[in-house]
């Protein structure tokens, strides 16, 4: 093979441009690394958002770009045996073929990509691009991409959703109580001769089970601090109940079915246990003696009335929070688009990376009910023009620094760009909440007749405390972060 038939090899390169999303949305990649797109029904509104398009050029068409490519460079280029700009255009393409045919090919690229970007207003990322060139053929790029969707949004403000009480339980006042007694209370360490049976022990112990396929015993776990009566995988409560430190033992069970994702769940296994150590708490009784010892108090009831309080602060604070998420819950039900199907799957894959045990048809739904209330939240804070200001993002950061008990000075300056991007966003979906929360009609009762021993207020904490978790998580900081700023 000569020199020219060695540069006229096929070129096919992979666009290796960082993906990020067009108008400052959330940045979504298309990774579908726990989820195969074939294996599910996608919506045809949602598929409607994927573009494909091809552009070819015909050969004679690269040959002339190539051709003119040539003629710049015949005055630069040195070869020998021709005086310095009396090189034939000939042997200038003969001699830098391989790299005038790569710039040919990146001008076509650039000049037709930069066209679709143009054209195009509302593109949820950057297109995915193929670049082929054949010798006597001509050069085919290929371009895919998503769209955002248009939203049309109902009227967002008064919606009438169910109210959400801001007065502490008993049951709440008493579980604080119990928190406070724990973090005073001794902590006695079990002798080696002694037996666990009290349920409240606290264990470290190793764990290792056979896979029932092969059985080969898998990688040994040390799991710490266990509360004994917690542990109910494969009933290990009710072997560890009765051990001493160091013993070991051997049983039989069944792996649960919880485990879906895994080819051996609901098969007969054996499993392993080795107790390392153990220790039980001392807890106090609670009375005026033990309110005395945390400092403040003089009485167990003004300790009490305290806890009420801040629980009732609490609950006033989360309040707009709560009724915000149960607006959005209605605006979410009230609307329909299309969702671009890397941003469902991208969420898919979020959701089994975090241990979500969901079949693949109900991970689907949920991860398009998240996207789409975020997309929602989207369009509200550009509809309302909400941003975020610096002091905004220094208090999330120090709020965040304060519920991991670290300094917050520890955590600023570690803080990379895209992460506090990443804050930037989750403080503006929060703002965006808060304003559905305060404009919404409360008063409205609940339709739901369904039987269950929680109280109504019960249900409310449960609900508040859930929805207060899932903010903080998505908001927290994190090393990978691949989030950008939410305010297209």
């Amino acid at each position: 093979m000569d020199e020219k038939e060695k540069n006229n090899s096929v070129v096919k390169k992979e666009d290796k441009k960082e993906k990020k999303t067009a108008k400052g949305s959330v940045n979504r990649t298309k990774k579908k690394d726990a989820v195969n797109e074939d294996a599910l029904k996608l919506k045809e509104q949602d598929k409607a958002l994927s573009i494909k398009d091809e552009i070819f050029i015909e050969e004679k068409k690269v040959q002339a770009k190539i051709d003119e490519k040539a003629k710049t460079y015949k005055n630069r280029v040195k070869i020998k045996g021709f005086r310095p700009g009396k090189v034939p255009v000939d042997y200038v393409k003969k001699y830098l073929y391989k790299e005038l045919l790569e710039e040919t090919i990146d001008d076509f690229l650039r000049d037709n990509v930069k066209k679709i970007l143009d054209s195009v207003k509302n593109l949820a990322t950057y297109p995915n691009i193929t670049k082929k060139y054949e010798e006597g053929k001509g050069l085919t790029i290929k371009i895919q991409y998503e769209l955002l969707p248009e939203i049309e949004l109902p009227e967002y403000q008064g919606i009438a959703v169910e109210d959400y009480k801001t007065t502490a339980l008993k049951k709440e006042v008493d579980a604080e109580m119990e928190r406070l007694a724990m973090q005073v209370a001794e902590v006695i360490p079990f002798e080696k001769d002694t037996p666990l049976e009290d349920d409240n022990t606290l264990v470290d112990f190793e764990f290792q089970i056979k896979n029932p396929n092969t059985g080969k015993w898998m990688k040994k776990e040390l799991l710490k601090e266990r509360k004994l009566k917690d542990q109910a995988f494969m009933d290990v409560n009710k072997h560890l109940k009765g051990m001493k430190i160091g013993d070991e033992k051997v049983f039989k069970g069944i792996i649960p079915d919880s485990l879906k994702e895994k080819s051996f769940a609901g098969k007969e296994t054996e499993a392993r246990i080795k107790i390392i150590s153990a220790k039980k708490h001392k807890i106090p009784e609670l009375n005026d003696e033990f309110a005395k010892s945390l400092g403040e108090y003089k009485t167990i009831a003004e300790l009490k009335t305290k806890i009420k309080k801040a629980i009732e602060d609490k609950k006033k604070e989360d309040k707009k929070f709560v009724l915000g998420e149960r607006v959005l819950e209605k605006i979410a039900k009230k609307t329909d688009f299309g969702i671009p199907v890397s941003f469902i799957f991208e969420e898919m894959n979020r959701l089994f990376k975090e241990g979500a045990q969901y079949d693949p048809a109900t991970s689907l739904k949920v991860s398009r009910e998240n996207i789409k209330k975020q997309l929602i939240m989207e369009k509200i804070a550009e509809k309302e023009k909400i941003d975020v200001n610096q002091k905004e993002i220094d208090e999330y950061i120090e709020k965040y620094a304060k519920s991991i008990g670290v300094p917050v000075q520890f955590i600023k300056p570690s803080l990379k760009e895209e992460q506090i991007t990443e804050i930037k966003h989750a403080v503006k979906m929060n703002k965006v909440i808060a304003l559905l929360g305060e404009k919404a009609k409360t008063g409205q009762k609940s339709s739901s007749k369904s039987k269950t021993t929680d109280k109504p207020e019960e249900k409310e904490k449960k609900t508040a405390t859930k929805k207060e978790e899932k903010r903080e998580k998505k908001a927290a900081p994190t090393k990978k972060s691949k989030k950008s700023d939410g305010g297209k």
